[in-house]
């Protein structure tokens, strides 16, 4: 009977860290021979057994790939949630211990350490590498046209392609348009699985393998030999040309991937191998993103025809990242006037695709200026003011994410956001009415004048106008009411200065009005000494409004106008 529960066991904490960065934290983990007794089912749970801690889990597993010495690579599918947070609790430990021994001395950051410059390339060192390779944004084209339903029946080596020739692409459109950027983000939503086919104006075939709403596997037809995984390993440096010539004549041989040939060479190991297929795959959505002319269509599966080692790649994260990257180039006039036309309009999260934006790795500042649109409404000129990034920063990435449909620009706010925003602010009001004297309420402080009270006034009588706000529940509209008598009042109790100063010398102790007086006659005494006429003004006016009866609070002020007129 087929063993439907294995359990992988870690000498270490830092064999699982390295496991958890190689392979585990990827969605993979490799078996070695005798890890369980028996044979394992095709799909088994898996638990991760540390010292310390014991075991984590279960994973949800399933086999692909066995090596000749009897390990098994597995794929790990649909984590459960709570292993999820026992995995990041365990991860949080770590970093708690490497904290504690950094502070303690024990430990040195490497990041304080000098490192010696770096010795200059070789002139003839390859160009190419694995890696993320930038994409340009796909302008607005024609319309699309639907791809040949004919597909190639499967060769003896290489990817199996599944016969969808009998029906049209569930999805379709031009490779000169945004459809397929557009097409991406969708299939990533919806976590589909499928065929992307792209058909090229020469006849040249790309088939995209799409699991879970993110590729894991190409094949092109004819092949294309920049995308074959040995030459990117070659040309970036990862395996010589024996070695790639080795794991050609054994996959002539025995009719095994590269990956797989590269594993039985011992040229890599399970986890740099699902490391490398992963920058493969992003290689080569990359390039087929930049062709211009042909087209392409998706046809969904319920499931692909072979397994694959690597996760899915994340789309949107890709997308994202060369949408930004692109915007940086643009001119900021340019990028101003492409958001001209929703300047005054405001901002919010798509809910349908907060699938998407839970794929996208974001900076902090990032992940911040996200927190500030989905926390409060703003038109999207206010937001420049309030973003935690500069304001060419925030305006590309304000770009990239509506490149990506991410955002919606409305011409009211959302009734529900409108209420939660205004509510906290009236009835917060409203409540502390209950405590607040009258400088309180007018929001200004015990020290004011004429023009301090008759501003506050104005300003809250116009924000706490009810003919501002719609849609006013009861409580809020009785609440706006208390506010607005409560102002008046306030107004009409401070407005003049003798009321102000009787009002004030009962609410606050007479040793703090002339402390507080006397203060601003020394701060005023200094701003005259250094020709500072705004500041000796004010300090003056301020004392002579607290303790008006007192000659050297008024010879002060005297000799702050003297200065401005330049005596």
């Amino acid at each position: 009977m087929a063993v439907r529960q294995a359990s992988l066991r870690y000498d270490s904490i830092g064999a699982f860290l390295k496991a958890w960065r190689d392979t585990l934290g990827q969605g993979a983990a490799f078996l070695p021979a005798g890890t369980v007794d028996g044979e394992l089912a095709k799909e088994f749970k898996l638990d991760v057994v540390l010292p310390v801690v014991g075991a984590v889990g279960p994973f949800n597993a399933q086999i692909v790939h066995a090596t000749p010495d009897g390990g098994t690579g597995v794929r790990l599918i649909e984590t459960p949630q709570a292993v999820t947070d026992r995995i990041e609790e365990v991860l949080a430990l770590v970093e708690d211990v490497k904290r504690h021994l950094m502070d303690s001395g024990a430990l040195v950051d490497p990041a304080t350490i000098p490192r010696p410059a770096p010795a200059a390339a070789p002139a003839a060192a390859p160009a190419a590498a694995v890696g993320p390779v930038p994409t340009a944004p796909v302008q607005p084209g024609a319309a699309a046209a639907m791809p040949p339903p004919g597909v190639p029946t499967a060769r003896p080596r290489g990817l199996l392609i599944p016969n969808v020739g009998d029906r049209d692409p569930d999805m379709s459109g031009d490779m000169a348009d945004r459809s397929l950027r557009d097409g991406l983000v969708a299939l990533a939503v919806e976590r589909a699985t499928g065929l992307l086919t792209i058909v090229e104006s020469d006849g040249r075939r790309r088939f995209g393998f799409w699991s879970k709403g993110g590729p894991v596997g190409w094949r092109s037809e004819p092949m294309d030999k920049e995308e074959v995984l040995g030459v990117l390993l070659f040309r970036s440096g990862n395996l010589n040309k024996e070695q790639l010539a080795e794991s050609i004549t054994l996959m002539n041989e025995t009719g095994v991937r590269q990956g797989e040939a590269l594993i039985e060479m011992g040229a890599l190991n399970y986890g740099q191998l699902v490391m490398v297929l992963q920058k493969q795959v992003e290689f080569v959505l990359q390039r087929a993103m930049k062709v211009r002319e042909g087209v392409w269509g998706f046809h969904r599966l319920e499931r692909l025809p072979q397994n694959f080692v690597n996760p899915p790649l994340k789309v949107p994260n890709m997308l994202f990242r060369a949408l930004r990257e692109h915007a940086k180039s643009m001119r900021l006039e340019e990028l101003y006037k492409a958001q001209k036309e929703v300047l005054d309009r405001y901002v919010s999260v798509s809910a349908e695709l907060a699938p998407v934006l839970a794929e996208i790795k974001f900076k902090p500042p990032e992940a911040k200026l996200l927190d500030v649109i989905q926390g409060t409404s703003w038109r999207l000129r206010e937001l420049f003011s309030v973003s935690p990034m500069s304001r060419q920063d925030t305006a590309t990435s304000i770009w990239a994410l509506n490149e990506l449909r991410c955002l919606g620009f409305g011409d009211s706010e959302d009734l529900d956001r409108y209420l939660d925003r205004i509510s906290s602010r009236i009835l917060g009001k409203a409540h502390g009415l209950l405590k607040c004297n009258h400088f309180d309420v007018l929001e200004v402080h015990w020290i004011c004048m004429d023009e301090e009270v008759n501003a506050a006034h104005r300003k809250m009588m116009g924000e706490f106008d009810p003919e501002r706000y719609h849609d006013l529940t009861p409580e809020l509209s009785k609440a706006l009411a208390a506010i607005t008598k409560a102002v008046e009042n306030a107004y009409a109790a401070v407005k003049d200065k003798p009321q102000r100063r009787a009002y004030r010398e009962d609410i606050v102790e007479a040793s703090m009005i002339i402390q507080s007086a006397e203060l601003l006659g020394k701060k005023g005494e200094m701003a005259i000494m250094k020709k500072d006429y705004r500041e000796a003004n004010f300090c003056w006016s301020k004392a002579m409004e607290l303790m008006p009866g007192r000659k050297e609070f008024r010879d002060g002020y005297q000799r702050a106008q003297a200065l401005r007129r330049g005596f």
